[in-house]
């Protein structure tokens, strides 16, 4: 059996049940002789959807990253976060049994109450320079859902708005939260530091007292 060395470069591993994507990226490492086909399926279609299904490198592209997307599915079903896999399996004959190459993703569920949050912009920089996320409910509310938010070391970077409600209506409707890069006079390098959900209340009990991990920000010096 030949072997053959794919490079896969993975862009974002998280899906969600509202149908935002997932990325990566495949090449060879090495120029084939003859054209290469490789196969895409997804372990749990209940999770994810990938498109294509089906990648051709030539001797000519073979060096070209060639990207797959991979679609949340919806389930409707309370079942928490799931970890699937999407597996590239070459096709040609001459390289039959070669084990395939598997990119793990996770599909947010959205039937479980908490917060969505999208993927931050960047750093923030000492003259100013900013940086945003979204932040959005994954299930709807019964209630207004009120969201505290701050910075880790306010020496590093300041969070605005520092408050957003959600209510049954806009639950759904990602709202944006910027970070400012903060000056302060120090030769101390580039500093990391984050944006603290500091608390989550609400009459809904779902979502009152709801405890969420901080979003990783850095501070160019």
């Amino acid at each position: 059996t030949n072997n053959l060395s794919l490079e896969v470069l993975i862009l974002d591993d998280e899906t969600t049940e509202t149908g935002e994507i997932g990325k990566f990226s495949v090449r060879l490492n090495t120029q084939p002789h003859e054209e290469i086909d490789l196969e895409i399926t997804c372990s749990d279609e209940g999770e994810g959807a990938v498109s294509p299904s089906n990648l051709s490198f030539t001797r000519d592209n073979y060096q070209d990253f060639q990207q797959v997307t991979v679609t949340g599915m919806n389930d409707d079903e309370n079942d928490g976060d799931q970890v699937y896999t999407v597996h590239i399996q070459v096709t040609n004959p001459s390289f039959s049994g070669q084990t395939p190459e598997t990119v793990s993703l996770l599909n947010i569920d959205d039937d479980t109450p908490g917060l969505s949050f999208g993927n931050i912009s960047g750093a923030t920089s000492e003259d100013g320079g900013t940086a945003t996320f979204t932040l959005k409910l994954r299930y709807a509310p019964i209630a207004d859902v009120t969201v505290y938010l701050s910075s880790s070391n306010t020496a590093e970077g300041a969070v605005d708005p520092q408050t957003i409600v959600f209510t049954t209506e806009n639950w759904n409707s990602p709202q944006t939260i910027t970070i400012t890069g903060v000056n302060d006079d120090l030769q101390d390098g580039d500093q990391n530091y984050s944006v603290l959900i500091t608390s989550v209340e609400s009459a809904d009990f779902d979502y009152d007292g709801l405890v969420v991990d901080s979003i990783a920000a850095l501070n160019i010096d």
